[in-house]
């Protein structure tokens, strides 16, 4: 019984750290759908700075014929034509990193959530304690389950002891 209690703690423990891996993948998806934006994030800012003297103040959208068809702008009421222009550079630049570095993270994630997987199949398939032990020692090492520190007591500290100047020892 308390065998079976510690596999299933293992089991969730690895469980619980899969799923986070899920919600980094979705993450990591989500953001490479983004990069595919690029394109309108650039041209989009580019075209209120070209007709910032058009645009009114308090003004939500602006349409306007472009390299990529006619585009239909958001803009943000509460700010300027050069501030919206910026914000849609900034996400344009963010949106350019996302498309350099997330295939790169995404396959790592894949190949850990792979390997979770394939953790918590073996466990499934250990029938000895040898074989939960290489599950538990592979499983660490792939920082999937977190030894527990062991709260360690601090043992008391000595006295210090000083000498007065009258000659009484003084312990502190």
């Amino acid at each position: 019984p308390a065998a079976y209690a510690a596999v299933d703690q293992l089991r969730a423990q690895i469980a619980a750290a899969r799923d986070k891996l899920l919600r980094k993948r979705d993450a990591l998806a989500h953001e490479q759908a983004r990069a595919g934006d690029i394109e309108r994030l650039r041209v989009s800012g580019e075209m209120i700075l070209a007709y910032a003297s058009q645009i009114k103040r308090r003004q939500e959208k602006l349409k306007a014929e472009t390299e990529i068809g006619r585009l239909e702008i958001a803009l943000d009421p509460k700010l300027s034509a050069v501030e919206n222009a910026q914000k849609y550079f900034k996400e344009y630049h963010r949106a350019k990193d996302a498309a350099e570095r997330v295939p790169a993270l995404l396959a790592v994630v894949n190949s850990e959530v792979e390997y979770a997987d394939q953790m918590l199949n073996d466990l499934e398939l250990a029938e000895n304690r040898t074989e939960i032990d290489a599950v538990i020692v592979a499983a660490r090492e792939a920082g999937l389950i977190i030894e527990a520190k062991q709260k360690t007591k601090a043992k008391p500290s000595e006295p210090r002891a000083f000498t007065s100047r009258d000659g009484f020892t003084i312990l502190v």
